[in-house]
């Protein structure tokens, strides 16, 4: 292979001088940060020109919004206000609907650039001390106007009746345990899961997931090997299907419901034979068709996604003829959620 050229060693050396020399917040911080808010159907913002510098409308293409002179209409894909960062302003955000006015109160936050300078060594922090472009707001805030007297403001909208999402997960680490006359118990990695949340209620709405969990050994999407002269393999997997009923709480959602399961256990003992290669012979080969309850618990970190614990407890095996035994999966599983429809 041959040797970098000299001209492009240097301008890599000085490439990494500059960024280490530098703070996160000075290059990609600029003086102001966007707010999208949103709120109930037919609201409007307070014009506030001590505070905003500009605001645009949500949609294909981002336009100025439109204002009577003294407020702005709130669209229902929201509403892009820039403010200027500061370390110490709070921000007021006044609403109104029918006559109803209601102020709720933006605090500055560290930006998340600033958390970046840990890549520099820790130098972007003596350099970001004194800069106000540090801070900034929440990125997304959601007044409801519903509630006059709730002072505080939510991040994301509810989800209302009738409304509808496409829901796409990776289990992502699970826990399970198996039972045929002796039991086993394991852990691994990945998976895969689709489905969807139908809302009867306001916050409230019927969930379906289907899904498999397995057990790979590594927590990166990687290739392994095993080595030596006899090898142990045990493969996990559940392969699922649950209905279950939820109730959302702010960005907290709880669920319970029926889950049906086929449990597999497959162990498999690989020994190194003189030919160089492996003979391979079945230890345990273990299939189970179950049912039983499923509960959840999730939390909303972003727009679509959303982290939780999936714990499904199977009582029934119905493989051949009906018994009792217990097994389970708990999982924790990384969500996506994409709403299809909107109640406006």
């Amino acid at each position: 292979m041959k040797p970098l050229p000299i001209r492009l060693l240097s301008g890599l050396l000085l490439l990494l001088m500059v960024t280490s020399l530098t703070s996160c917040v000075t290059l990609f911080c600029s003086n102001t940060t966007r707010v999208r808010i949103s709120a109930t159907p037919g609201t409007k913002l307070i014009k506030d020109t001590a505070n905003f510098t500009d605001l645009r409308s949500i949609g294909l293409f981002d336009v100025p919004a439109t204002t009577d002179g003294k407020s702005y209409i709130i669209p229902h894909s929201g509403l892009f206000v820039s403010i200027p960062r500061s370390a110490s302003k709070v921000v007021p955000i006044t609403c109104e609907k029918d006559s109803v006015r209601k102020t709720t109160y933006l605090h500055p936050v560290f930006s998340k650039w600033c958390f970046y300078n840990v890549f520099n060594y820790g130098l972007g922090f003596l350099l970001d001390g004194s800069n106000p472009n540090r801070y900034s707001y929440k990125s997304r805030v959601y007044v409801n106007m519903n509630d006059p007297l709730d002072l505080k403001y939510n991040r994301f909208a509810p989800m209302k009746k009738n409304e509808t999402t496409l829901n796409c997960s990776i289990p992502y680490a699970t826990n399970f345990y198996f039972n045929d006359n002796k039991s086993i118990s394991g852990f691994g990695f990945y998976g895969v899961s689709v489905g969807g949340n139908y809302y009867y209620k306001n916050n409230q709405f019927l969930s379906l997931q289907a899904g498999v969990a397995i057990n790979l050994p590594i927590p990166v999407p990687a290739a392994y090997d095993r080595y030596g002269d006899t090898i142990n393999i045990v493969n996990l997997s559940s392969i699922f299907i649950n209905l279950k009923n939820n109730y959302s709480y702010h960005r907290f959602d709880l669920g319970y419901g029926l889950s049906f399961s086929k449990n597999s256990w497959n162990e498999n003992k690989y020994i190194h034979d003189s030919s160089h290669d492996y003979k391979t012979y079945v230890l345990h080969n273990y299939r189970n068709l179950t049912a039983g309850a499923s509960f959840s618990a999730y939390y909303r970190l972003g727009k679509s996604l959303h982290i939780g614990l999936l714990y499904q407890p199977w009582f029934l095996s119905i493989q051949n003829s009906p018994t009792f035994k217990y097994e389970h999966s708990i999982t924790l599983d990384v969500m996506w959620r994409y709403r299809l429809n909107h109640n406006w």
